[in-house]
């Protein structure tokens, strides 16, 4: 179980979280047809502004939000933000 805390003080509770590091989006080896979506041109998926795909339950951030390459400290905000 994985619990985030919001600013205002509710709770958003997910059942699992894939966290990777490194310098290339690997969404390509996680099974995406599984959840519904589909990789786009640029080998990510298509999101809104605050990282969630067309599965209200899966954000995507970070360098896997590609074409964008994000600093370590950009991905954590982007992840902030997305929870």
């Amino acid at each position: 179980m994985v619990r985030a805390a919001r600013e205002d003080e509710s709770v958003f509770e997910a059942e699992v979280a894939f966290i990777t590091l490194g310098f290339r989006s690997n969404l390509d080896q996680l099974h995406i047809e599984a959840t519904n979506l589909q990789m786009n041109q640029a080998g990510s998926i298509d999101i809104d502004t605050f990282g969630q795909t067309d599965n209200n339950s899966i954000y995507i951030i970070g360098d896997a939000q590609m074409p964008h390459s994000y600093t370590v400290v950009q991905a954590l905000a982007k992840a902030r933000v997305a929870a």
